[in-house]
């Protein structure tokens, strides 16, 4: 049954019935407009390949981040290693510079490896007779066969014979008391060195052209 609205009292009522409240019959019913039904809209819905992208993007973003990262670390390793080199090529520089500056440098140093070798041989000879002074030029010899043994006297670390040069592997030796003993020998440059051990408290003294002094 349709619903209309009265024309009298203007209540709605079915048409083709008197209206329940004004009881009207006669007038002419004017059918009651229907209100069209207004469509819900649905929410946009996300389709199937939205997503993938979303994630090939994220993917592709944390692949640039990691070879970003990669570049850095390598870029700082070859720096390093950039560093390392020019560092030892500056300290080769540095010291060819000073040998060049110092041409007798090599030479002196030739004079004093041969007089540390000169005291290991003399420790040694110690060791078996206790006494330095009773050691003997053929003691030494066979204990350092590499080295030429003067003997010599008191002093001889300060002002050696000109026999005993480096450049023949010559050193001049002296027993000066049981536990005390001197060495001697001439640089090739022309400087004498020499060196005193006194183990009974003196310790070892370095000489160097004639007077105590470090190597």
């Amino acid at each position: 049954m349709e619903i209309v609205t009265c024309p009298k009292c203007g209540r709605p009522r079915p048409q083709g019935q008197p209206c329940p409240v004004c009881g009207d019959t006669t007038t002419p019913v004017i059918p009651q407009p229907k209100t069209p039904a207004v469509a819900k809209a649905s929410p946009p819905t996300r389709t199937a390949a939205t997503r993938p992208q979303h994630k090939a993007a994220g993917r592709s973003n944390r692949g640039l981040i990691a070879a970003v990262i990669v570049a850095a670390v390598l870029i700082a390793a070859v720096a390093t290693v950039v560093a390392v080199l020019m560092a030892g090529g500056a300290a080769v520089v540095e010291e060819e510079a000073a040998l060049v500056g110092t041409p007798d440098r090599g030479r002196d140093q030739a004079a004093q490896s041969l007089l540390r070798n000169a005291m290991t041989a003399m420790d040694a000879a110690f060791v078996e007779s206790a006494d330095y002074t009773s050691i003997t030029q053929a003691t030494l010899k066979a204990m350092e066969p590499a080295i030429n043994w003067n003997a010599g006297r008191a002093g001889v670390c300060a002002s050696p014979p000109t026999g005993a040069t480096a450049q023949t592997n010559s050193v001049s030796w002296a027993g000066t008391g049981r536990l005390s003993y001197e060495l001697g020998t001439w640089s090739e440059s022309g400087v004498q060195f020499g060196v005193k051990v006194d183990k009974a408290g003196g310790g070892t003294t370095q000489y160097r052209g004639g007077a105590a002094a470090d190597w």
